[in-house]
Parts: C-alpha cells; structure tokens; sequence
C-alpha cells in the first residue's frame, strides 16, 4: 500500500442496484470507486469490511414510523409493494454469479 495512511471501508456488491437512467442517483459509483481503489492499491483486502442487514432501529433512522409499522404488518399500498419487489428483484439479480 502507498504512503503510511491506511484507508478502511465497508463495501458490499449489493450496494449496486440497477436504477433508471432517468434516476438522480448515481448508483455505479460505489462499485467504481471500490474497484478504483482496490487497483490503485489503496485499500488492502483485509480493510474492507462487509455490512450485515439494517436492524429495525436503523431503518427508523431513514424511515417514518408509519412506514415501517405498514411493512411489518403487511399493509403496504400497491405502489409500496411494487417498489419494494422490485427492489429486491434487482438486489437478487445482483447476486446472481455472472
């Protein structure tokens, strides 16, 4: 590794999700970056950390009580609902070996 500065981060593949082109997020920059990183050599396997899933309290942080009192109770609205499945198609799609 370059210099004496140790550069630490928690990155998962699952990061990427395929969003529309017309989406304001630029979501293939946090593979991009890990990838750019890594090739440069300026972070070292074993300073990568994987995440484990958000706990309740942490999506409360980013979500209304409501919202999360829906989805627990299986009450989410037709668009809710499709937007969660879709998400999580294209979070399964992602982890399909390539």
């Amino acid at each position: 590794m370059r210099g004496s500065r140790v550069i630490r981060c928690c990155y998962h593949p699952d990061y990427y999700v395929a969003l529309p082109p017309t989406h304001p997020f630029p979501m293939a920059k946090y593979p991009l970056l890990f990838e750019k990183l890594r090739a440069d050599g300026l972070l070292e396997a074993a300073a990568v950390r994987e995440p484990t899933e958000a706990r309740i309290d942490d999506l409360a942080l980013v979500h209304t009580e409501d919202y999360l009192g829906r989805l627990a109770r299986d009450a989410l609205s037709a668009a809710e609902r499709a937007m969660l499945i879709e998400l999580l198609h294209k979070v399964a799609l992602a982890r399909k070996p390539r």
